[in-house]
């Protein structure tokens, strides 16, 4: 039965150590974009509960709910005294949607540009997946390719971390 050397295992040793440090440092990255990616997510729900954005086609109705309404005093389907109230608040709900859709503009703007940032947050999430997926199944390779060895030198239940004090016992004896 032939072990492998004390120099060997000192190398192993040292790629597992790498391959331990790869994977915590996997998964603490991991973590930090999964922080990132759920603190920018609930900036993006926040703005847009904040925020409530006014668009063309509400500022298009509202001109039009106004047009109709003097196009009606104009035609004579309604008199000035009856439709002029209408009127007046149509002209108001068309001028107060038209001020906050310029408003909305830049809100717009910044809702895109949070919601881009959780984007790119997300893809770096995945990508930092991945590598903690790796990082761990490269481990997880180690291990079996030492427990294969091992088992064929007929020393299956040896443990990595147990081989250099066995060896040293079994070298004394």
């Amino acid at each position: 039965m032939t072990l492998p050397s004390t120099e060997r295992i000192s190398s192993l040793r040292s790629e597992r150590q790498e391959l331990l440090s790869r994977k915590k440092l996997a998964e603490e990255r991991l973590e930090e974009a999964n922080e990132r990616a759920h603190s920018t997510n609930l900036e993006v729900d926040k703005f847009a509960q904040a925020h409530q954005l006014v668009t063309v086609d509400q500022v298009r109705d509202a001109r039009s709910i106004r047009d109709s309404a003097w196009t009606a005093i104009k035609a004579g389907e309604v008199t000035l005294s009856s439709g002029a109230p209408a009127f007046e608040e149509a002209i108001r709900a068309a001028d107060d949607l038209s001020d906050q859709h310029v408003g909305s503009v830049t809100d717009a703007t910044q809702l895109l540009n949070l919601k881009q940032r959780l984007i790119r947050e997300q893809e770096a999430l995945s990508r930092q997946e991945k590598l903690s997926r790796d990082a761990e199944a490269a481990v997880v390779k180690f291990d079996t390719e030492w427990e294969s060895l091992m088992a064929a030198q007929e020393l299956p239940e040896m443990a990595f971390d147990d081989i250099s004090s066995w060896a040293a016992r079994r070298t004394t004896r």
